[in-house]
């Protein structure tokens, strides 16, 4: 489990809707960048990662193990992160959030009733 990415960011998932059930929603998908506080998964929830990893009790191990934290957070000599590790949980993220959207018919029919001149939402029956 502790080297399979996708069971990590299931773990996340699973964390974040017992805390914050509307969490799906407010993540910008073409935003999330992981290697950026404010554009991970928690920065875009929270502000910041520290914040976010704060308000859920996360330790960095904890973080880690619910891919808030990409495989390699230890930093080479110059200051890098692996950027494969960093691309591949951003990826994960981002396929997850998409497939938890289409399987929540509520974000469909919200999505639906926005009218898309005015932003004004419409009667959604």
């Amino acid at each position: 489990m502790y080297f399979n990415t996708k069971k990590r960011v299931e773990k996340g998932i699973a964390l974040l809707d017992k805390y914050v059930p509307d969490w799906h929603y407010r993540i910008n998908i073409k935003q999330i960048e992981m290697e950026y506080s404010d554009y991970c998964i928690l920065g875009q929830l929270y502000g910041d990662y520290n914040k976010g990893a704060a308000k859920l009790g996360l330790g960095e191990w904890e973080a880690y193990q619910c891919g808030f934290l990409p495989l390699v957070q230890v930093k080479w000599d110059l200051g890098f992160l692996f950027p494969w590790s960093l691309t591949r949980l951003a990826k994960i993220w981002k396929e997850l959030i998409t497939q938890k959207r289409k399987e929540d018919n509520s974000y469909f029919k919200f999505l639906k009733s926005i009218d898309a001149f005015g932003g004004e939402v419409r009667n959604m029956r």
